[in-house]
């Protein structure tokens, strides 16, 4: 599975970091940013690019800074996208099943490499129950999209 991954400076770390760790095997990133640290980048600048990305592809993205509203709040302006943040395995596997959520963002500054790992391959790995009440929903939000 491909996945889109983005960071401003407070998660570039942890981006790098899951772009080298093992669990990957089963996902291939494409990294859309920062490529290097720069301590004067803007979150919302990051964000929209893997966001419209995401949207466009019909896709699913990884963005993260330090705490992982800020990306979250940028990613959900772009017409497609429904991204979550996740501070557990049990959120990120919600925000699939429950929200069918597109992107995942986290927390660059409050999570640990193996933290993140187990909340991405939740993520991942759990698909949209697909329920009614859920189906439902979704055209609610896609309505606003309007």
């Amino acid at each position: 599975m491909t996945i889109f991954i983005a960071a401003d400076h407070g998660g570039w770390h942890l981006k790098e970091q899951l772009k080298r760790a093992a669990f990957t095997k089963s996902i291939t990133w494409h990294d859309l940013g920062s490529t290097k640290l720069d301590l004067t980048d803007d979150y919302p600048a990051i964000a929209t690019r893997l966001a419209r990305r995401v949207a466009r592809a019909k896709g699913r993205g990884v963005l993260i800074c330090r705490t992982g509203v800020g990306v979250c709040m940028v990613a959900n302006k772009i017409k497609g996208v429904r991204a979550a943040t996740a501070p557990t395995i049990t959120i990120a596997q919600r925000s699939r099943s429950d929200e069918d959520a597109n992107v995942l963002c986290l927390a660059g500054e409050f999570l640990t490499l193996e933290q993140a790992k187990k909340i991405i391959a939740a993520w991942v790995t759990t698909p949209f129950s697909n329920a009614v009440r859920h189906r439902r929903r979704l055209l609610q939000i896609k309505a606003l999209e309007k």
